[in-house]
């Protein structure tokens, strides 16, 4: 894959069409080895809510990480696959 794309939803049996979570996601290159200072992908967005979590693809929403490929790291033990050293942070909204 050239580019993952990563988003994050809220999960519940009646979906408010009102945010109540902030995300931010966040990766981050290896720093270089000049010491100088590592890239990183970075998004902050708004959870949306979902009552079935099968039907949500991270593309179709209006904002999600896209994680290029530099960024991903091999899974120990198995050279053809690949993941994402991701970082998250949520908090709930105060209104």
């Amino acid at each position: 894959a050239a580019a993952a794309a990563v988003s994050v939803l809220c999960v519940r049996a009646s979906a408010s069409t009102q945010p109540r979570f902030s995300c931010k996601m966040w990766v981050n290159l290896l720093q270089p080895a000049n010491g100088g200072r590592a890239d990183m992908a970075l998004v902050d967005m708004q959870v949306r809510s979902s009552t079935t979590p099968g039907a949500v693809v991270a593309v179709d929403e209006p904002t999600f990480l896209a994680v290029p490929r530099m960024y991903m790291v091999p899974v120990a033990g198995d050279a053809a696959s690949m993941e994402v050293p991701l970082n998250i942070r949520i908090d709930k909204i105060s209104h």
